[in-house]
């Protein structure tokens, strides 16, 4: 699926919502509810599955859950490896704020999980 063409701008405002709370929107970003296996199925909504990693845990198997970016980035589109075009960026497990995944550099934290840097 293309990526919307406002995907910029949803960066650009989220980024200044981190400006201004950049406590609040950590706190949303760990946030994941439980969700149905139709909602896991979305073509661009990033779902976390059982089985799969999420954070420092895993899912029991048979349940998604799902958080704020993973429905933004299914609004935005995804990019050719399935992955949403919004990545949220971390510094030592601190919020900096969010960029184009495909510009963002991933590493793995035992800690946190994967966080991008």
């Amino acid at each position: 699926m293309p990526i919307r063409d406002d995907t910029d701008e949803l960066i650009a405002f989220l980024n200044s919502l981190v400006a201004i709370d950049p406590y609040a929107i950590a706190e949303l970003l760990c946030t994941r509810v439980v969700c149905t296996k139709e909602l896991a199925e979305h073509p661009t909504v990033q779902v976390a599955a059982g089985g799969e990693k999420s954070g420092p845990t895993y899912l029991a198997p048979g349940t998604y859950r799902v958080g704020i970016l993973g429905i933004l980035n299914g609004y935005c589109g995804a990019i050719d490896d399935g992955r949403g075009p919004i990545a949220a960026v971390y510094d030592e497990g601190r919020l900096q704020g969010f960029e184009r995944t495909e510009m963002a550099e991933f590493k793995s934290s035992p800690d946190a999980g994967d966080l991008v840097v």
